[in-house]
């Protein structure tokens, strides 16, 4: 499985996956929204619920959609999000609902389309593409079967089913920040998950969550982990929660440093 698309929480975006797409958009619009959506949905494709015609799915409404993703504010712009992935051709929709009425859309991935269409925009060791959803056989009811759940239903019951196997404590996706983790730094780490989310739930803000990051990636250390751990402690010791405590702490650093070199007069003998 490329590692574009990890098979953990958090929504962690790689910024190869957010590149791509953007480079797919004729009008270069950044896409790190997309790319953060279309991870989820692998994430939950990934726990093989709901196979149909060869392909796992995942389904809600668009309403519980924007749940799991704090940025996005309504449903229109989360329809936004999916319909543009629906038409650059990653995603394929499906309706496998037991009453006729219902048009909640099932989504999947096309990963082959995906592969074709990020290939040109991506490192080659990064397209080892493998659709893991597939297989000859499934336990799964198919959608015409009389003992199938209604949408609403069965959703609710594999949510909660699937966060409790997904999280270790009872925090939810939507509570999550949202971060590029570079690809430079190697996978991301379920250590270094929990110290966002840690770091997060504790109030610090995401920008200065990526700022951190990237300090990281600027200094390339043998173990991210650690010189991650030691600049956000530092700073919470020094209660900067957010990007502006940041800039303040560094000016207080500029002025002080200037203090520290007094005007010496230079004497001619």
């Amino acid at each position: 499985m490329s590692n574009l698309l990890f098979n953990k929480h958090p929504i962690v975006v790689s910024q190869e996956l957010a590149g791509a797409l953007t480079e797919l958009d004729p009008k270069k619009r950044p896409r790190i929204s997309e790319a953060a959506v279309l991870q989820q949905i692998h994430y939950w494709i990934e726990k093989k619920q709901n196979y149909r015609d060869g392909h796992y799915w995942v389904y809600n409404s668009l309403e519980d959609w924007t749940k799991q993703f704090t940025w996005i504010k309504t449903a229109k712009t989360m329809k936004r999000q999916l319909d543009w992935l629906e038409q650059m051709g990653i995603l394929i929709t499906g309706n496998y609902n037991k009453l006729k009425i219902d048009r909640t859309k099932w989504y999947t991935i096309d990963y082959d389309a995906f592969s074709r269409l990020v290939s040109p925009f991506t490192r080659n060791d990064q397209m080892e593409m493998v659709d893991t959803t597939k297989c000859k056989g499934s336990s799964q009811p198919n959608a015409n079967s009389h003992h199938d759940h209604s949408n609403t239903i069965e959703y609710t019951k594999n949510t909660k089913d699937l966060e409790r196997d997904a999280l270790s404590s009872s925090r939810q996706t939507e509570k999550l920040p949202l971060v590029a983790w570079p690809d430079s730094l190697g996978a991301m780490t379920d250590q270094i998950s929990k110290l966002l989310l840690d770091v997060s739930d504790q109030g610090m803000s995401a920008d200065l969550l990526q700022k951190a990051i990237d300090l990281t990636k600027i200094a390339e250390p043998n173990t991210p982990y650690g010189y991650l751990k030691t600049i956000l402690d530092d700073w919470l010791g020094q209660n900067i929660y957010t990007m502006h405590d940041w800039q303040a702490l560094q000016k207080k650093k500029r002025d002080a440093k200037n203090r520290e070199i007094p005007n010496i007069p230079i004497y001619k003998i």
